[in-house]
């Protein structure tokens, strides 16, 4: 595959689907010239804190903008549809949420910022 920038959510499993065909459509009619593959998988429901998988069986789905393009206007688009359903941004590709959206999306996101600022009240490992 070509140089890329990658957008991937997790969305409950029960709506994976669903918002597959959102995207789908919303390619055919708003990017036409999106040209990069649509990724879909599942995932098992964990239990660790900021985990997209944080107890939900989820669906991971990925969109794709070109290296060197403006890819950002497929990318929100592609957001607003997962944000109807919750989806939860995986922490190593692109997303725009903010800290207030991450709080809303992780039940246990103050649990962990109280226990990283116990161990680490410095902040040296931010």
């Amino acid at each position: 595959m070509p140089n890329h920038n990658e957008c991937e959510y997790s969305v409950p499993y029960e709506d994976g689907p669903a918002v597959l065909r959102e995207i789908r459509k919303l390619i055919q009619m708003k990017h036409p010239s999106q040209i990069f593959p649509v990724e879909y998988r599942t995932v098992a429901a964990d239990d660790i804190w900021l985990s997209p998988y944080f107890e939900r069986k989820t669906a991971m789905i990925s969109v794709s903008g070109a290296a060197g393009e403006d890819y950002w206007d497929f990318i929100r688009d592609c957001e607003t549809i997962f944000s109807w359903v919750k989806g939860r941004p995986h922490w190593g590709k692109l997303h725009s949420l903010g800290r207030s959206e991450i709080e809303a999306l992780y039940p246990r996101y103050g649990d962990f910022i109280s226990q990283r600022a116990r161990f680490d009240p410095d902040g040296r490992f931010l």
